[in-house]
């Protein structure tokens, strides 16, 4: 129990603070991202799984629409997106934590389904829940995507600088 105590701990409280920012700072970024959903169900096909990853980049895609939209010229949109880096980044399990980690996401995950099929009045909680975990998703994405871009970039200028 100690160990998924210790993994849910990161996962609640991260949770917790990007609900907050997105409620108080980010309502605009939120609605623009709302249309593209992440799926809730896995793909058993070839078919399915490039669907998944198109619809994964339309998500990014929706996430930097949003943002763009939304305008930077305000403190606050810089706060929210600093405010998103840092908490999706920080969910990550702390070093040698990683069982309690996984297993506290699969306790997270049966209860949001718990609650999704069973309890009806709280749909429209796990639907907002989703709107966040979709938001988490493109924001990590969209980090993966920078990061990959800026290591790309970084090797070639080193292939490039090696070879003259």
């Amino acid at each position: 129990v100690g160990p998924l105590a210790i993994g849910l701990l990161p996962i609640l409280a991260c949770a917790s603070a990007i609900v907050a920012v997105v409620h108080f700072l980010g309502r605009g970024v939120a609605a623009g991202v709302h249309g593209h959903q992440i799926a809730s169900s896995l793909p058993m096909d070839r078919s399915g799984v490039w669907q998944l990853l198109r619809d994964q980049i339309s998500t990014v895609e929706s996430l930097v629409e949003a943002m763009v939209s939304a305008g930077f010229g305000a403190w606050d949109r810089w706060l929210f997106l600093y405010l998103m880096v840092c908490l999706t980044v920080r969910m990550a399990p702390f070093p040698g934590h990683l069982r309690g980690a996984l297993g506290a996401i699969v306790l997270v995950g049966a209860i949001g389904m718990v609650v999704g099929n069973f309890a009806k009045p709280a749909v429209d909680l796990v639907q907002s829940g989703w709107l966040i975990l979709t938001l988490t998703v493109a924001t990590l994405l969209l980090l993966l995507a920078i990061s990959a871009l800026i290591r790309g970039v970084v090797g070639l200028a080193k292939l490039l600088s090696q070879k003259a």
